[in-house]
């Protein structure tokens, strides 16, 4: 699994366009995080998180979908079910293993 995240916004300045990135590493980028630098700041000015403070604004919206993204993909995969008795771990000589013959 591999993630990407980048700003936007650097390309109307002159800077490396999201697509030319996708370009050069031959990789989708999974989010383009808008650069808003008076929601950034107000959020570490504030101590408090953007995504609290500002959750409406593009870039709160961008962080919140790269999380639900890594959250989806590092989930773990389900286990096989168990399909014989054979498989079944051993019972316990103790006490408890008695018990639940």
């Amino acid at each position: 699994m591999e993630f990407l995240s980048a700003g936007r916004g650097e390309a109307r300045r002159g800077g490396i366009r999201p697509e030319d990135i996708e370009g050069s590493i031959r990789h989708p980028i999974t989010v383009a995080l808008p650069l808003d630098e008076r929601v950034a700041s107000t959020a570490i000015n504030q101590g408090v998180p953007l995504v609290l403070t500002h959750r409406n604004s593009p870039l709160a919206q961008g962080i919140v979908e790269l999380a639900r993204r890594l959250l989806i993909d590092l989930q773990p995969a389900p286990e096989p079910a168990v399909a014989s008795a054979a498989a079944a771990p051993a019972r316990s000589s103790g006490l408890l293993g008695k018990l639940f013959r």
